[in-house]
């Protein structure tokens, strides 16, 4: 329990000093500026396309997990996206079977580890998003470095369609035979729940080469849609950035937050990355944070939004029961 509220705690001190931090780059009048630019309209465009991002999310995950009842992912992620943005170091991700399991046939395994390729999916594309659009930038200066950039950033993408995802569980599993015969490995993995987890883990579903075209092509389309979401945005605040610094300012923040940071869920992490991102390419300090900054805010008001609607909202599907555990 000491833990626990040490670690809470520790993420509550690294994400304020970050956001402290960064805040000394910039003013409150340039903040109000952009606030002041907002208006319910574009708000609520901005939340048709957090809609949107989420529905790309669970379709993703849908594919994933063997195409449970979409509504019940649909749910569960956009829960699980709201307390992404809040909960401290990655123990957010651990919720998920919290609202997925006990509505369906998922094993809490399956649906960690299915979380775990996803993220494996996501910070790959990531990289080779930002290599597109450090290739994008380059060309300018010169033509040949940015077609190279370019080229490791397609071939990067099409390499994750011939990848199967349940190779890394058998791996996992197999791993845990060789560690059982030692002493030590068979006193820590002998127990019966060790080996009901390998169970598990080798019987993870095998998708063939469409569900996999599928699971990248959608995997694209959560990016694309991310990088749309804060385009929109910036220009609603006034920002007339380039799509390549957006895209590169995106990739940055997002490259921060899925390491594994103790912070309370990407505050502070946001701020940080979307400032080295813009600054890095020549934009001013006060412009690069006020931007991080009212990024944060709205995408954190959007998700936690959509996130409480849906815990609201109660879908019919499988028949409820009770949670499994690995």
């Amino acid at each position: 329990m000491h833990k626990k509220v040490a670690k809470a705690l520790g993420a509550v001190v690294i994400s304020s000093a970050l956001i402290v931090f960064v805040s000394q780059q910039t003013t409150m009048e340039t903040l109000t500026e952009m606030s002041l630019k907002i208006s319910w309209v574009q708000a609520l465009f901005w939340f048709a396309i957090y809609c949107l991002l989420s529905g790309v999310r669970a379709f993703r995950f849908w594919l994933m997990v063997g195409k449970q009842h979409f509504t019940l992912v649909f749910r569960a992620i956009g829960i699980q996206s709201g307390l992404n943005r809040i909960l401290p170091f990655r123990l957010r991700e651990l919720t998920l079977p919290i609202w997925l399991s006990p509505n369906t046939t998922l094993t809490t395994t399956q649906i960690l580890y299915s979380l775990l390729w996803v993220r494996i999916i996501d910070f790959s594309l990531i990289i080779a998003i930002g290599f597109m659009g450090i290739g994008v930038y380059l060309q300018a200066q010169s033509l040949f470095t940015g077609f190279v950039f370019m080229v490791i950033a397609i071939v990067f993408i099409i390499g994750l369609i011939f990848i199967q995802p349940n190779r890394l569980g058998l791996f996992i599993a197999n791993s845990f035979d060789i560690i059982r015969r030692t002493t030590w490995g068979n006193r820590l993995l002998g127990h019966e729940r060790s080996v009901d987890f390998q169970s598990q883990l080798r019987n993870l579903p095998e998708l063939n080469s469409t569900q996999r075209l599928l699971l990248t092509t959608s995997s694209v389309g959560v990016q694309a849609t991310i990088i749309a979401l804060y385009a929109v945005i910036v220009a609603d605040l006034g920002m007339e950035l380039p799509l390549n610094v957006t895209v590169l300012a995106v990739s940055s923040a997002q490259l921060l937050s899925v390491l594994p940071v103790l912070t309370m869920g990407t505050l502070g992490i946001h701020e940080a990355g979307w400032y080295a991102g813009l600054n890095s390419l020549g934009v001013h300090a006060d412009i690069a944070v006020a931007s991080g900054i009212m990024t944060q805010v709205a995408t954190l008001a959007l998700s936690l939004v959509l996130a409480c609607t849906l815990y609201c909202w109660k879908p019919q599907g499988a028949a409820p029961s009770a949670v499994r555990r690995a």
